[in-house]
């Protein structure tokens, strides 16, 4: 089944978001920051937006007929990692976070299934390890 024009959008704006508060992270925390933490913010805060466009542009077509029980599983790790991305004030935990949502979002432009429900899998457990070691 293709990735819908919705579940792209809804993809595409949790990148979006999550680059948006890392942004707001590096730039709440400037004085904190180390300049290569602030090189590694702003390179994730980037690479987001690229995946986003992408998402939009490209996922549309995308086949993912060998998924049809794993797209939900995609949108859910997604919006699960937004959500912590939103909530952690660790800049490790941003990081991690920020980083397993650029697997997943190459592994989406791949078209690679495994590689998909690879990386959605990692990003939810990077997700729920953030979340309990705040």
């Amino acid at each position: 089944m293709p990735l819908s024009e919705q579940q792209a959008t809804e993809l595409a704006k949790a990148y979006t978001s999550a680059s948006a508060r890392l942004g707001q992270f590096r730039s709440d925390n400037i004085a904190k920051l180390s300049p290569g933490e602030r090189s590694d913010l702003e390179h994730a805060e980037w690479t987001m937006i690229g995946i986003s466009s992408k998402l939009i542009t490209t996922a549309v077509g995308l086949s993912l007929d060998a998924m049809e029980g794993d797209l939900n599983n995609i949108t859910e790790a997604a919006n699960k990692a937004l959500s912590v991305v939103r909530s952690i004030d660790s800049i490790q935990n941003i990081l991690t976070v920020s980083g397993a949502m650029i697997t997943m979002g190459g592994a989406i432009a791949s078209g690679h299934p495994q590689a998909i429900i690879s990386a959605a899998t990692a990003l939810s457990a990077a997700a729920d390890a953030c979340t309990h070691h705040q």
